[in-house]
């Protein structure tokens, strides 16, 4: 029970440090000429740690912000290979002062050959990791 103390203050530190906020898209692809959806997308993203004139995207913060994110996504419930190759880019919003995030993308997707019905797996992970996220304080919505 200790530990799973421990990781919510965990989690919920980086949440505070970063503004981690999250958004949920539908993952589409065009399948015989028709778009299609085939699965979500849960974009997580938080404040860069960079501050300096000389930083820049990808160095050491970056990627400290990221594997943070990483933590985050796994105690949400994301799996390793739900999580695709870091883009080091800064991300930025309108609202967003800082103007340097840095973005972790969880996909949740069918995969060829799978039944429509199967994407039923894929809501519930959904709803899973939605949930888990909103309980590690994690808002929605980009800042």
């Amino acid at each position: 029970m200790a530990a799973d103390r421990n990781s919510l203050l965990e989690a919920r530190a980086i949440v505070d440090e970063h503004d981690v906020r999250f958004e949920i898209r539908p993952e589409l692809a065009i399948i015989d000429g028709l778009k299609t959806s085939i699965g979500y997308e849960i974009e997580i993203s938080g404040a860069a740690d960079c501050d300096g004139p000389d930083d820049v995207p990808g160095c050491d913060r970056c990627d400290r912000t990221f594997s943070r994110l990483c933590r985050v996504a796994e105690l949400a419930g994301a799996r390793p290979d739900d999580i695709p190759a870091y883009d080091s880019s800064w991300h930025t919003t309108p609202r967003d002062s800082a103007g340097r995030r840095i973005v972790l993308t969880i996909r949740l997707t069918r995969y060829d050959g799978e039944e429509e019905s199967d994407n039923e797996s894929e809501s519930e992970r959904l709803v899973s990791i939605e949930r888990r996220l909103t309980d590690l304080g994690v808002r929605r919505g980009r800042s």
